[in-house]
């Protein structure tokens, strides 16, 4: 979910919920994933959710608008893995 700011418009807000259906990607089964959000050089990233293959993060980020920025990138990775 993406939402402005209405007080002040050089900010932006990006909500990440969840995934669902990950790769297994340890011996378990199961996964450790995190999301990582990038809007042009801002970088910021959510917990990891241990052992979940459906992680739920429902976490909030602010981010600075960045007009030369032309898109939201929102990746899976896995701890200790890399990307899903």
């Amino acid at each position: 979910a993406v939402q402005q700011d209405r007080e002040d418009s050089s900010k932006i807000f990006i909500k990440v919920e969840q995934a669902r259906n990950l790769k297994a990607a340890d011996l378990n089964g199961k996964s450790d994933p995190y999301a990582v959000v990038t809007i042009g050089k801002q970088i910021t990233q959510t917990r990891v959710v241990k052992k979940s293959l459906n992680p739920v993060w429902g976490e909030m980020f602010q981010f600075e608008i960045d007009r030369t920025a032309r898109f939201v990138k929102i990746d899976v990775y896995y701890e200790d893995y890399g990307q899903g």
